[in-house]
């Protein structure tokens, strides 16, 4: 008898808990958003020759990469204020 009363007279807890799945939940975000900022950052755009050539008597070109007969990615360098 004396512990139903001690049942009923303790305060019902059914709070939600702290669960452990919440970090790598977060961990896995903070992981996404860094991938999708890291993306926006890297610019691409198309290039007619006389722009190409433009940026090469500048020497403003780093490097170029031909992927093949259509493609290429041109680098350029840091530009130094």
């Amino acid at each position: 008898m004396e512990n139903n009363k001690k049942n009923e007279n303790t305060p019902n807890t059914n709070s939600p808990r702290f669960n452990s799945f919440w970090i790598y939940g977060v961990i896995a975000l903070v992981i996404i958003g860094m991938q999708i900022v890291a993306l926006m950052g890297a610019s691409q755009q198309a290039l007619t020759l006389s722009q190409l050539g433009e940026m090469l008597q500048a020497r403003a070109v780093e490097k170029v990469v031909v992927v093949n007969k259509d493609k290429a990615y041109i680098y350029l360098k840091k530009r130094s204020a």
